[in-house]
């Protein structure tokens, strides 16, 4: 559901809460898991995206892509600039939260 903002629902399986700055790196990191992001989609009212938009992501994907940077290089990895529900992230992750730290 596209509302022009990051937001937490609980009827969203995979809340889109990081608004990140996307990479082509990435882009094409999660077209290859079946999420083209790039292609437009002019019937859905979605304009595709590049490199350097700012885009909502699932915490889900971007764990994804900071585990895949060791393959793939660290610009898979979009940068955030708001993380909006921090407990989902200590939840939904095994990680330690020193990781994500700014």
């Amino acid at each position: 559901m596209r509302l022009g903002y990051c937001n937490y629902t609980s009827l969203d399986p995979n809340p889109h809460t990081i608004a990140a700055v996307v990479t082509k790196e990435f882009l094409e990191f999660t077209r290859m898991r079946g999420n083209d992001l790039i292609t437009p989609r002019l019937e859905h009212g979605f304009w595709g995206l590049t490199e350097g938009c700012r885009w909502c992501i699932g915490i889900q994907r971007w764990l994804e892509a900071f585990k895949a940077r060791e393959q793939y290089g660290d610009a898979i990895v979009p940068r955030f600039e708001i993380l909006i529900d921090y407990r989902s992230l200590i939840i939904e992750s095994s990680w330690k939260l020193q990781l994500f730290r700014l």
